[in-house]
């Protein structure tokens, strides 16, 4: 009627270790809790400079998550990302990087990857749908703008060789990108959900140097709802706490004329007499 002792042996075990097991998750839960705890209050550093739309990036982050970061004090662009101890976090001497209790981080999208995932207030949306939507428009913006923003804006500033054919390339590839995104923000007030999240921040910070430096009135008259975007979220609190007051471009940035290199005059030789 009860079963047999074994039978009834084996339940009571059965019971005692499915027990043992809920006994267990719990704890384990409050230690991921207690770990995102102190993950948020530990002392991050960023290393990268004034004005780096890339470290804007995980700084912004930051803000939405309550998180504290300090940016590294004396840092001198093309000096101190040259020296040995630098190097051993950053291989290739690239900024923005990111000083954590456990190690450092390159890369400016993994660095805001890393910063957005301490606290749990929703940069990563609250669906797996959501999630998937995030790294969609991280990949999108980074390719699709950034990489030929890049293309037009560098050389402009003298930072890279300039080309003419490969600045109308870069010019004809963000309009097809930004066509994309405009049509998105037609039917949308931010790119996932209803609310900003990851995908928003790195978009936003990529766009940045365009709607500074290059997409003047005339450019963004085609992609209305790119610039509503754009000006939305650069005006959200946390936005200008890292940003500060923004204004759009007026007149496109021109291409700045490396002075020569004056070669030394040779000395004319005296005729033997």
């Amino acid at each position: 009627r009860g079963g047999t002792r074994t039978e009834q042996s084996l339940g009571a075990a059965a019971c005692e270790t499915e027990w043992t097991c809920l006994k267990e998750e719990q704890p384990r839960e409050d230690r991921d809790r207690q770990t995102r705890k102190e993950r948020a209050t530990m002392t991050l550093t960023l290393f990268s400079f004034n004005g780096d739309k890339n470290a804007y990036k995980a700084l912004v982050a930051a803000k939405y998550n309550g998180v504290d970061i300090e940016l590294a004090k004396n840092f001198e662009l093309g000096v101190s990302n040259k020296k040995p101890e630098f190097l051993k976090m950053s291989p290739t001497g690239k900024v923005p990087v990111l000083k954590t209790a456990d190690g450092a981080i390159f890369e400016s999208n993994a660095i805001a990857r890393y910063v957005a995932r301490i606290t749990d207030k929703g940069l990563y949306g609250t669906t797996a749908l959501d999630l998937g939507s995030i790294e969609q428009w991280i990949d999108f913006c980074t390719n699709e703008i950034d990489a030929p923003l890049l293309s037009w804006v560098l050389p402009l500033q003298g930072v890279w060789p300039y080309n003419k054919a490969k600045e109308d390339a870069a010019k004809e590839a963000l309009k097809k990108a930004l066509t994309v995104l405009n049509e998105h923000l037609k039917k949308n007030t931010f790119l996932v959900a209803d609310r900003i999240t990851l995908a928003d921040i790195i978009c936003v910070c990529n766009l940045y140097e365009g709607m500074k430096s290059v997409f003047d009135a005339a450019f963004r008259k085609p992609y209305s709802c790119v610039e509503r975007y754009f000006v939305t979220c650069v005006n959200q609190p946390e936005f200008k706490a890292v940003i500060g007051s923004f204004e759009l471009c007026k007149a496109p940035i021109k291409l700045q004329k490396q002075a020569k290199k004056e070669q030394p005059k040779k000395e004319k030789k005296k005729k033997e007499q």
